[in-house]
């Protein structure tokens, strides 16, 4: 992982013309052949045009509430249903406890649809959830239950690494610790349902399609069980420090099926040794049966200290983003059309298959570049580009 963070970074200075566009457009249409002018025209017209604003909304599913943003430049045809852990909601996913943005938002600024679900035991209409702009709709939630209670629980700070105890927090933590009480406010309140958590999953992947589950902690057995139900809109998993990660009794139903999976820092003070064996004996099962598997340590392999159980809300949560996006992107949803290798799909791809087109650039690129498999980079792949990032094409 560490050689592949390094070549990409290099690429990226080498090659992605992150300055001076303008420049390099003049460049290459300067000596460019006329019909490939025409050819371009009316779609560099639309490109230019197109700036929009991601789309955020929420909405129930079988009495789970679900957030979601749909950015307005898709550039993965898979999307990503994140899953909280046990009496744990979307918060963790949408926001940080000092206001930053979660996973959520940057998985959405890579061109992921991404929706959150939450628990359907929960109780939105009682309280414990407050981000803008998304909100707790009436319509379709469960009846608010009045005994239903604030899911608070002990001794949080050793569990999960945020210190020896409540106000003690260890010198190193990346989690906003000055905040704690923002995130306390933030638990949901427990209730009832009828509704399993994962049949409330299944609901939903029946309306997003093939999806890529992650899951944190408790929320890793309820993503399987949904993949065990349906196989066939499930394309992979990323496990953030799981509970009961698949075993073998789960193969061959996930034959095919990828997994990521990553830890934190403190696991043996946090008792999360054997469940840290039990995700990367899964990341071989999966290896060995169609996929691909892998377990990322942050401190034991890329020397990174203080993380988490709720990575995604420490101070480093947008590194460890990128790092799944850039596993995903080998692995399971490439960016088509990413010539310059940065996972995303922008002018400055474009840019660069006009450069290769006529002779300016050399043509060795990312292979996610060449979208119509003819080992070539050139007019097709520009145009396709400006059409994705148009928004003419999905």
């Amino acid at each position: 992982m560490k050689f592949a963070m390094e070549a990409q970074r290099q690429f990226l200075q080498e090659n992605n013309p992150t300055t001076g566009l303008e420049n390099n457009v003049n460049q290459f249409l300067s000596g460019i052949n006329p019909l490939i002018w025409l050819a371009l025209v009316g779609t560099l017209f639309f490109a230019a045009a197109a700036k929009g604003e991601d789309f955020y909304g929420s909405m129930y599913v079988e009495d789970s509430l679900v957030h979601y943003i749909q950015p307005e430049q898709k550039w993965h045809g898979i999307p990503i249903i994140m899953i909280p852990g046990l009496n744990l909601s979307s918060y963790i996913y949408v926001t940080t406890p000092d206001g930053r943005d979660g996973w959520a938002q940057a998985f959405a600024a890579k061109g992921f649809d991404v929706y959150v679900i939450n628990d359907p035991d929960f109780d939105f209409l009682k309280g414990g959830f407050s981000v803008s702009p998304f909100i707790v709709p009436t319509e379709g939630a469960p009846p608010l239950d009045p005994s239903s209670s604030q899911a608070w629980q002990n001794d949080v700070w050793r569990r999960w690494g945020f210190g020896e105890s409540e106000g003690n927090p260890y010198p190193d933590t990346r989690f906003p610790t000055d905040y704690f009480a923002v995130f306390k406010a933030n638990f949901p309140y427990v209730s009832s349902s009828a509704t399993s958590y994962a049949d409330a999953i299944v609901a939903l992947l029946q309306t997003t399609g093939p999806a890529v589950l992650m899951a944190h902690s408790a929320g890793g057995p309820q993503a399987v069980n949904a993949a065990l139900a349906r196989p066939d809109l499930v394309r992979g998993f990323i496990m953030i420090e799981p509970t009961n990660p698949p075993d073998g009794d789960d193969f061959p139903a996930l034959a095919g099926m990828s997994m990521f999976g990553v830890y934190g820092d403190y696991i043996d003070s946090r008792n999360q040794g054997s469940r840290k064996a039990g995700t990367e004996a899964a990341a071989v099962l999966f290896s060995q049966n169609g996929g691909v598997g892998e377990v990322v340590s942050l401190p034991d392999d890329l020397g990174i200290n203080g993380n988490t159980h709720l990575m995604m809300q420490d101070n480093n949560n947008l590194f460890i983003a990128d790092l799944i996006i850039t596993w995903l992107c080998e692995h399971i949803s490439p960016a088509i059309g990413d010539t310059n290798g940065d996972n995303l799909v922008d002018l400055a791809d474009a840019i660069l298959a006009l450069q290769v087109l006529t002779g300016s650039k050399p043509a060795a690129l990312s292979p996610r570049a060449d979208i119509n498999q003819d080992s070539k980079i050139g007019l097709e792949e520009a145009i396709n580009t400006l059409q994705v990032i148009s928004g003419r094409k999905p």
